[in-house]
């Protein structure tokens, strides 16, 4: 069947708030949109929370979609999934968990493999970092001094990092901090980008950059 939208009245959202068990099973079809795939899958969860329903989607690529609410202000399902007109039990529940379950290993163990990498390319390059200092504006090595503002954990995949911005246009922090320093400056645009660092859990300088940076974000509550 032609996937359609799920739109409900109120008096079927309480009775569903009431009862989520029964949208477990209910194939979907979810939307893909800004570069992520669509998909076909199934409700595996569904609980009331305050006169809402919160549920589950797996997909059949190993996705997994949480926190999704079924409320009467957006009238049900419509906006990110639709519906595919079946009704899905074991065995195909347990199988969407199966893949679920896979991907999550797999991607752990790539991460597992990716951190390791990293920190045995970091440590080749130990040398490189002796007597670096992490100032509240700037960063030092001995008679080098870069000044500089710190962020924390600011990227989309949310891997923990400090990153380390220039506050001028040079590249001070990179005569500091060489290994792993990025500038996207373009001249032949006229685009000039302040450099940046970005440090990783296994990194010699990790650690230390990332006390100073809570202590700047401290200093300025």
């Amino acid at each position: 069947m032609h996937p359609t939208q799920l739109i409900l009245t109120a008096d079927e959202v309480r009775t569903l708030a009431a009862q989520p068990q029964r949208l477990v099973g209910l194939g979907v079809y979810f939307q893909g949109f800004y570069g992520s795939a669509s998909d076909a899958g199934a409700i595996t969860s569904a609980e009331a929370v305050a006169g809402d329903v919160s549920f589950v989607v797996h997909l059949e690529d190993g996705r997994v979609i949480r926190d999704n609410r079924l409320s009467r202000a957006f009238g049900g399902l419509r906006a990110t999934f639709l519906i595919n007109g079946k009704v899905h039990g074991r065995p195909y529940l347990d199988e969407l968990l199966a893949i679920a379950t896979t991907r999550d290993i797999l991607a752990t163990a790539a991460k597992t493999a990716e951190v390791a990498t990293y920190a045995a390319r970091m440590q080749a390059a130990a040398d490189q970092f002796v007597g670096v200092r992490f100032g509240v504006f700037a960063v030092t090595k001995g008679k080098l001094k870069a000044r500089v503002h710190y962020s924390l954990d600011n990227r989309v995949d949310g891997r923990a990092c400090v990153t380390i911005y220039d506050r001028d246009y040079g590249d001070d922090l990179h005569g500091i901090i060489p290994t792993g320093y990025e500038n996207n400056t373009d001249s032949m645009i006229d685009y000039f980008d302040r450099g940046r660092v970005v440090l990783f859990e296994g990194h010699p300088l990790y650690q230390p950059a990332r006390e100073r940076a809570i202590s700047n974000a401290a200093r300025r509550k």
